[in-house]
């Protein structure tokens, strides 16, 4: 895990500036950031006159993306100057001052890479965590791929940590990512959904569609991945509606009032009705799941009996609710026809 961990940090801090999606970026850097990058350009090439450019930019004005050049081509290296991590990092800190988002994130990397390693729960982790957060937020894409990576792969992953790369995710893909980020972010949130605080429950509606578009795009990790959520999503559900098959679970208020509105219609109540439409809606979710584990022939026969049991009853109990219904309008109108 720590090895995974190690080459996707790599692969980040080496990114060319010039490279990586601007995305949604503050208007306020557009033109400061392509001076700066385009003298970073001539500098890795070895132009003198355009490093010593950056350094004025950065000293004079404290211009954060020229600060943020000036730190990529430490830790790059270029002609005159092997490279120096501990330079970099600390011009990276001069432009996450500033709030430049891709300092922000080059220089939570620096963090990440003081840190104990994923979950040492240490304040260079802490820091780290916080920096990424704020650069997605400010429309840097990389970072909430990488926040979504670093947090769910955690030795101690938690719902609440999955949550929270939900939403770092979800800060992503609103920042016009090109289209192989959306697919690796939509993996990623098919991931942090399933894990998440609300989990299996809100997988259907919020995070099914996430992976299904990753795979359809050939993400790499796709297609392993989506036979593990619905197996996990299903292993929810069925163990949902074992307790939904006690009587007790089913509201009883419900079959109460249904009693008393079958002696006399005005009493009514909508909160059967709901109860139903919950019901439907865990059926199609069911049958979804079903199907899906099927043709990803991953579902053990135990499973697949508990699956078609639980389905099995909840259609017996939509059509009881449907029974129920017709006889409650057919009383209601000889009611009327009554008075």
């Amino acid at each position: 895990m720590f090895k995974k961990i190690a080459v996707f940090l790599l692969t980040m801090m080496f990114m060319n500036p010039v490279l990586a999606n601007a995305n949604t970026l503050d208007e306020r850097w557009t033109s400061a950031r392509e001076i700066s990058n385009r003298l970073g350009d001539l500098a890795l090439k070895g132009d003198r006159d355009a490093f010593a450019d950056l350094k004025r930019l950065s000293v004079i004005l404290h211009d954060p993306t020229a600060a943020h050049n000036i730190g990529w081509l430490y830790e790059t290296g270029f002609p005159d100057h092997p490279s120096d991590k501990e330079k970099a990092c600390i011009m990276y800190r001069k432009g996450s001052i500033s709030d430049y988002p891709p300092s922000m994130h080059a220089y939570a990397l620096c963090q990440f890479a003081a840190s104990g390693g994923p979950g040492a729960d240490d304040e260079f982790e802490a820091k780290g965590i916080n920096l990424m957060f704020g650069a997605v937020k400010a429309g840097w894409t990389n970072s909430g791929i990488f926040l979504g990576n670093y947090i769910l792969i955690l030795p101690t992953l938690t719902q609440n940590d999955a949550t929270g790369a939900k939403i770092a995710i979800e800060y992503g893909l609103k920042s016009n990512p090109t289209h192989d980020q959306k697919v690796t972010l939509s993996y990623l949130k098919g991931m942090a959904v399933i894990y998440g605080k609300d989990g299996p429950s809100t997988y259907y509606e919020n995070g099914r569609d996430a992976p299904m578009f990753a795979a359809e795009n050939a993400h790499p990790h796709t297609e392993n991945a989506l036979p593990k959520l619905y197996t996990r999503w299903v292993h929810a559900l069925t163990i949902s509606m074992a307790a939904w098959s006690e009587p007790e679970q089913l509201g009883m208020d419900c079959y109460r009032n249904r009693q008393l509105t079958l002696n006399d219609p005005r009493t009514h109540s909508l909160e059967c009705g709901d109860l139903n439409s919950q019901d439907e809606r865990a059926l199609k979710r069911l049958q979804d799941a079903s199907d899906r584990l099927r043709y990803y022939e991953t579902i053990s026969p135990q499973e697949e009996e508990t699956l078609d049991l639980a389905i099995q009853s909840l259609k017996v109990r939509s059509a009881r609710f449907r029974a129920d219904d017709k006889e409650l309008v057919n009383i209601f109108i000889q009611s009327l026809s009554d008075e």
